[in-house]
């Protein structure tokens, strides 16, 4: 029997890598001669450069850039044995890891640090960067990251506004006269993880609280989203309508306006450039998981996406995950045969982060023998 175990991370707890290997230890435990094969997986979100810096046969790199409160931190891209592609995930310098508990306020916070990032792909002389939006801590609509690269936003008297999504329903005005000309030369794209649109409940606000969004500056922020939307279509003809530009606080809105970025699925990326398919028709049965597989998942997300490339194949597919808040019946429609959690929904699991390897490699047992009853 030959078992392909394909996890996502365990946002707060374990990484991609970590989860595929406590389940191994699970599959082991539960039968020593199967054969595993490890294949964690991303969708766009954190590890995504890690996944494709991986998969091609590059490394990971370090670097510097600006957190989302502007503070100076250390984090990593992903280069191609070649040189040519950067891998950089929005989170590594504008996500959460960065932040203190209370920290989180994308009222006042900037994806500059991701932009710098960029900027330091091109000088690397980087003529492809792939960009994984997200776990951004941000909804500032991509302002930091175009502003990093020389577009500025104004407004009225032309006063220079800060990229922050308090200033999103100040902006009157976006030049990209100063743009770095290298930009106009360098193929950026976006992986979304999520293919939500911008705007209304079903849009980037759908993740606001979160991020931390106060209740008091919710339709603040929803007005802002609102007005500069509309800004950036009359402007730049870039619909705010378009799938997953309600990802990453609509990081892409800015980067696909100004710096003529362009958009794809993140799940379905990632998953090719791994050649899952291939590893999943080499598979008896295919093991993947998340953190939280719940109605986000439905919307982009990379172990329904993995279950679905499975089913087609007619390949049996097993999710464990930390927490399933999806019913039988639609896991089911997805290509899930079972699904099971380590924890009740609203424990708050990054608080015993130190049992969640354990627990997943137990709990993997228990869902191998109730995979086997379950298909007779």
């Amino acid at each position: 029997m030959k078992v392909l175990i394909a996890p996502d991370k365990f946002k707060g707890t374990l990484t991609a890598s970590e989860a595929a290997a406590a389940m191994a230890a699970g599959v082991k435990r539960y039968a020593p001669d199967w054969e595993v094969v490890l294949l964690p997986i991303a969708d766009g979100g954190e590890g995504t450069a890690s996944a494709l810096t991986r998969a091609c046969g590059g490394e990971m790199i370090k670097a510097r850039a600006s957190d989302a409160l502007l503070r100076t931190v250390s984090c990593e891209m992903g280069l191609s044995p070649d040189g040519v592609t950067a891998f950089i995930d929005l989170s590594a310098a504008s996500g959460f890891s960065h932040l203190q508990p209370g920290e989180a306020n994308p009222w006042r916070m900037s994806s500059i640090g991701t932009g710098e990032l960029i900027g330091q792909a091109i000088t690397k002389r980087c003529k492809r960067i792939v960009v994984g939006l997200g776990g951004s801590a941000t909804m500032d609509c991509g302002m930091g990251i175009a502003h990093a690269l020389g577009v500025t936003f104004m407004g009225e008297n032309e006063v220079r506004l800060s990229p922050i999504a308090a200033n999103l329903k100040r902006v009157e005005y976006i030049s990209i006269d100063a743009l770095r000309p290298q930009v106009r030369h360098t193929e950026i794209l976006l992986l979304t993880d999520v293919d939500n649109g911008l705007l209304g409940e079903d849009g980037a606000m759908r993740y606001a609280a979160q991020k931390g969004l106060a209740e008091a500056d919710y339709a603040k922020v929803a007005d802002g989203l609102q007005h500069f939307a509309n800004l950036v279509e009359a402007k730049f003809g870039t619909s705010s309508k378009l799938p997953g530009m309600g990802a990453a606080g609509g990081a892409a809105l800015c980067c696909v306006a100004t710096l003529g970025a362009k958009m794809a699925p993140g799940a379905d990326f990632v998953l090719q450039a791994l050649g899952a398919p291939q590893a999943i028709s080499e598979a008896d049965i295919i093991l993947t998981g998340e953190g939280h597989l719940d109605a986000t998942s439905t919307r982009g997300k990379a172990t329904l996406a993995l279950a679905r490339l499975a089913s087609a194949q007619g390949k049996h597919v097993a999710a464990i995950c930390g927490q399933v808040s999806v019913g039988d019946l639609e896991l089911r429609q997805h290509g899930i045969d079972l699904a099971m959690s380590l924890y009740d929904t609203g424990v708050d699991v990054a608080s015993i982060k130190q049992e969640t390897a354990a627990a997943l490699t137990a709990r993997t047992v228990e869902c191998l023998a109730e995979l086997a009853l379950k298909l007779g």
